[in-house]
């Protein structure tokens, strides 16, 4: 495994990563995701919008995301949640 010193811990807990339906997103988040669950954590991934993705983050629904367009794209998000 290439994450350094990390080992398997079993029920680690719950993960949630918001997912954008972008190539980029998809690859990245199901990498991610099965590096996690090497790790002994449950991860969902949540198809969200990129506006649900960052309201999800501000709110604690979502964990974590693995694509963020900044500082153009995403921009007013960053502001409006960051």
């Amino acid at each position: 495994m290439w994450i350094g010193d990390a080992t398997h811990q079993e029920n680690r807990g719950e993960i949630e990563i918001g997912l954008v339906n972008w190539a980029c997103a998809v690859g990245s988040s199901n990498v991610l995701k099965h590096l996690l669950e090497d790790l002994g954590y449950t991860v969902k991934l949540t198809p969200v919008t990129a506006g649900a993705m960052y309201t999800g983050l501000a709110n604690g629904d979502i964990d974590l995301i693995t694509t963020a367009w900044v500082p153009l794209t995403h921009k007013q998000y960053m502001e409006k949640y960051a």
